[in-house]
């Protein structure tokens, strides 16, 4: 129930922050919501996605010292391997 809970709140922030916060917030608040909350929370539920999973599929519940691998790999994966696959995409060191 706390990793649904968690995704579903990741999404409402999302929503809200796409919607609302990122355009009325200003200075450093602002650049802050629209640059990197969304990656804090999107790495939130990544996490208890997984977790869900892993319960449902009846596996062994995530541990912190997994997680940390599993969002680099994501990372890397997107800022790395995913712009290198879309046309136009750059990569950026």
């Amino acid at each position: 129930m706390f990793n649904a809970a968690v995704c579903a709140a990741a999404g409402l922030f999302y929503l809200a922050n796409r919607l609302w916060l990122g355009r009325w917030a200003e200075g450093l608040a602002g650049w802050f919501l629209s640059c990197y909350a969304n990656d804090i929370w999107a790495g939130l539920a990544m996490a208890a996605w997984l977790d869900l999973l892993l319960g449902l599929g009846r596996l062994p519940a995530l541990r912190w010292r997994h997680v940390i691998p599993y969002l680099l790999a994501c990372g890397f994966v997107w800022e790395c391997l995913a712009p290198l696959w879309k046309a136009g995409g750059q990569v950026t060191i």
